[in-house]
């Protein structure tokens, strides 16, 4: 006979609680315990409930996470939904929120048959919809004094001559801020011809078409002033025989890939041509967040 196992994942970006509920209707509910959020954590908790049934269905909210765990145990040829939170059933009575009652509550939900769960983007949709929330967000006003922020205290003597502002951290920390916002900022909408190269298809995902814009040139001026400014503050020489480099912070949009030396070849002229231009012009808030931590605190 076939066992099924019902799975309740209640995901943080820091870790996992997982619960189980066995297939009958008055099946034991377990809860499992807590696992790191990253994939070899998830890939053996997988494999370890597999041990316990011949089938297994996992579920867990929608949330800040993402579909990330969802796509992974996917590939592991395994049944998962992603559940709509305003929809999941509440008693009157239940004010206690713990995340292993939550992990509790799921599986049974899941046995039952009373969750309802969302539709889920493949990857690029995914990008694409967090990059039109965070141009939407780049035009806040609380997003540009932000940055008005972070513009004055790229400019200060005494923070650039702390001594672990050293250029190549300097370029990350412009890189990952002001200069991806202000690209986003001023972008054009997508186009609908997204192979369409010529100048006038001002697109985020398109660096080299922005270089036609007075903002591009403006903004790469201000870089240079930037690393001006921390020439004059520590009293040396910038050292450009190594590009700043940063890491990967894009979306995997690999059919939008613009090729490094098409970069160079658009920044030449400036100072800021060694900064090691990513093809997409995006920051996670996460990243951001901890830009703005290590530099206005």
């Amino acid at each position: 006979m076939e066992s099924v196992l019902y799975v309740g994942l209640d995901v943080h970006k820091s870790g996992l609680s997982i619960a189980t509920a066995e297939g009958e209707r008055v099946g034991e509910v377990k809860f499992v315990g807590e696992i790191p959020n990253t994939p070899s954590a998830v890939e053996k908790m997988v494999k370890n409930l597999q041990r316990k049934a011949s089938q297994i269905e996992f579920c867990y909210e929608a949330g800040p996470c993402g579909y990330g765990i969802y796509r992974q145990i996917a590939a592991l040829g395994l049944n998962c939904i992603v559940v709509a939170p305003s929809l999941i059933p509440k008693a009157s009575g239940d004010k206690i929120k713990t995340d292993r009652r939550d992990a509790q509550k799921l599986a049974v939900l899941h046995r039952s048959g009373d969750l309802v769960s969302v539709w889920v983007p493949d990857a690029t949709h995914e990008a694409m919809r967090d990059l039109v929330r965070a141009r939407t967000d780049a035009r806040s006003p609380e997003r540009k004094a932000l940055m008005f922020q972070l513009e004055q205290r790229f400019r200060d003597p005494t923070y650039l001559r702390r001594s672990d502002v050293t250029l190549d951290r300097l370029g990350y920390l412009i890189e990952s801020s002001v200069h991806n916002w202000m690209h986003l900022r001023f972008s054009g909408v997508p186009p609908q011809d997204t192979e369409n190269e010529s100048v006038a298809n001002d697109w985020l995902a398109r660096p080299f078409s922005s270089h036609v814009n007075p903002y591009f040139w403006r903004l790469h001026g201000w870089i240079d002033d930037c690393i001006t400014a921390w020439e004059n503050a520590r009293g040396e020489s910038a050292d450009f025989a190594q590009a700043w480099r940063a890491p990967m912070i894009a979306p995997p949009w690999d059919e939008l890939e613009a090729t490094s030396s098409m970069i160079s070849a658009s920044s030449s002229g400036h100072k800021s041509s060694a900064i090691a231009t990513e093809p997409f012009f995006w920051t996670p808030q996460t990243v951001l967040d901890e830009v703005v931590s290590e530099v206005l605190n």
